[in-house]
């Protein structure tokens, strides 16, 4: 009997690579029982990086793809970047269905984890809907998702999702030209905060299906799940996660992050060609250095030290 394979598609230059191979590795390793085509758009890989992706797949049902997209298709998008964590990559997405072969392909960005099985989303009838998605959680905070939908034209009734985890209807999205007319939207309002983001929001508008929680945690859900501060469903959501995506611009990496679940990130790097024990070293002083200013202040000596001895 023929086995399924599930269609994944990631985005990530040579710069983000790690972060990649982290997800890629949490995603194998908690679907041992799914074979899988992996499709990563990028603008070409080195010697080290594309043998450290054959790695990770090496010991699982893995079909890999490394498709090349060229960045000045999006030159005329640079104005619409508005934040240092958003770069011209983030565009590669859009042409997913042009590249790839498939009915529905299941789109992860690179700066998550995956905790469970994602076979229900290849199950998940579409109902005529472009995609499926979880609803952006940034207005968990404040209300910039009101302010966004408006300014962005949609239907008062519509929602705004999180276009980190998308899983495309391929022939829907192919026949009404999404990416083209996202890109030209995009073009024609470089004020808008989050790119394609947005100009997938305003140009979908609101024929997406809602995806639960708990296939995209995303940072302002996790740091209110701290202070008991969201209903007893989205904290049902967040104990049965399968996907934790660091929104922030502050990442698991970085030294100002302080999602609570950025150990999930350290646990899956270890299991990576690009473990570097100083990396795990430093985030466990950095987690009870948040609270104590002499220990951030030995925290980031240690930390140049260290990195005069990273490989």
């Amino acid at each position: 009997m023929r086995k399924d394979r599930y269609s994944v598609a990631f985005v990530a230059d040579n710069n983000y690579i790690e972060h990649f191979c982290v997800a890629l590795q949490s995603l194998l390793i908690n679907n041992k029982d799914l074979a899988f085509d992996i499709y990563l758009l990028n603008e070409g890989l080195t010697e080290i990086n594309r043998k450290s992706v054959e790695k990770i797949i090496e010991k699982f049902d893995v079909h890999f793809y490394n498709k090349i997209v060229e960045e000045k298709v999006f030159s005329n998008l640079h104005k619409s970047l508005k934040f240092k964590h958003i770069t011209i990559h983030t565009y590669f997405r859009l042409f997913i269905p042009n590249l790839i072969d498939a009915e529905r392909v299941l789109y992860l960005d690179s700066d998550l984890v995956v905790t469970g099985s994602v076979q229900e989303l290849f199950e998940i009838d579409f109902e005529d809907n472009y995609i499926l998605a979880v609803s952006d959680r940034n207005g968990l905070l404040k209300n910039s998702i009101h302010e966004s939908i408006e300014v962005l034209g949609m239907l008062q009734d519509a929602k705004y999702f999180n276009a980190g985890v998308m899983v495309i209807n391929m022939e829907k999205w192919c026949a009404n030209k999404i990416a083209e007319k996202v890109i030209e939207f995009v073009e024609n309002n470089p004020q808008i905060k989050f790119a394609d983001q947005d100009g997938l929001n305003a140009i979908i508008n609101g024929q997406w299906k809602e995806l639960e929680d708990k296939y995209n945690i995303q940072h302002n859900l996790a740091i209110l799940s701290e202070k008991a501060e969201i209903s007893n469903n989205l904290i049902n959501e967040i104990k049965n996660k399968c996907i934790i995506h660091f929104t922030y611009i502050y990442k698991p990496w970085s030294i100002r992050c302080v999602n609570p679940f950025s150990e999930e990130y350290y646990k899956y790097l270890k299991t990576t060609p690009y473990t570097y024990y100083h990396k795990y070293i430093s985030f466990k002083l950095l987690q009870k250095a948040q609270k104590n200013q002499l220990l951030l202040y030995l925290y980031r000596v240690l930390k140049r030290i260290l990195l005069k001895f990273s490989f």
